[in-house]
């Protein structure tokens, strides 16, 4: 089945059942690395996390922020020896920016144990596409549902001013009122045990809109 077949028959609310084992042939359609090379033409700093990123480079927390790494991995903030002895982390783990090992069983007893998990998606991540972690949602059964039942419509908006740079604002003749309450920040969907959000944000969220991550957690 193509893929737009596929969208169209299971990309539904509420799901219109479970989806059937997809192979695609990338020999003869990979779309995502013709687009993914192509895009370093026109930008040298593309980022699949956040296709809105441009050069100059700048330093990450996380060893790259973009992939070509630009800092050594040892050196993160996830490695530093008070970061794991404050997580409880043995000292001999080295921490990895992705694991290879599948998270959906441990994801659908992750929900139905404590019934408030959020699984987010920025909206300008190129890497997990917003439509597609929707498909693969409407495609686990959780809490004896199969999926989302209804599309996500709720506002997420953000009345916190901004604290991080509200005395630059305010130092700064003319300007101080520019830096109010983001407003509308994208849509959300609780249901079962599980909320959604989409946003205008890139694949780290937390690191991208941090004013509007931290009252949606």
């Amino acid at each position: 089945m193509l893929l737009q077949g596929i969208f169209e028959e299971y990309f539904t609310y509420p799901a219109s059942g479970v989806q059937p084992p997809k192979e695609i042939d990338y020999s003869e359609c990979d779309i995502y690395n013709m687009i993914y090379y192509e895009a370093f033409n026109l930008n040298l700093c593309w980022s699949p996390y956040k296709i809105t990123q441009t050069c100059l480079l700048l330093w990450d927390v996380l060893g790259f922020p973009i992939d070509l790494a630009c800092q050594p991995g040892p050196a993160t903030y996830c490695n530093r020896t008070d970061v794991k002895m404050a997580l409880h982390v043995p000292q001999d783990i080295d921490w990895e920016l992705c694991s290879v090992d599948s998270v959906f069983h441990f994801l659908l007893r992750l929900i139905e144990a404590n019934n408030r998990v959020l699984i987010s998606n920025g909206d300008w991540d190129y890497l997990i596409i917003t439509n597609g972690t929707l498909l693969a949602i409407q495609n686990m059964s959780w809490n004896g549902e199969l999926g989302f039942q209804t599309r996500l419509t709720t506002p997420i908006n953000i009345d916190m001013p901004d604290l991080q740079y509200a005395a630059v604002f305010d130092a700064q003749e003319g300007y101080g009122d520019f830096d109010g309450p983001q407003g509308l920040m994208g849509v959300q969907l609780y249901e079962h045990g599980l909320i959604r959000g989409n946003v205008p944000s890139g694949h780290r969220l937390p690191q991208d809109e941090g004013r509007m991550a931290y009252p949606h957690v």
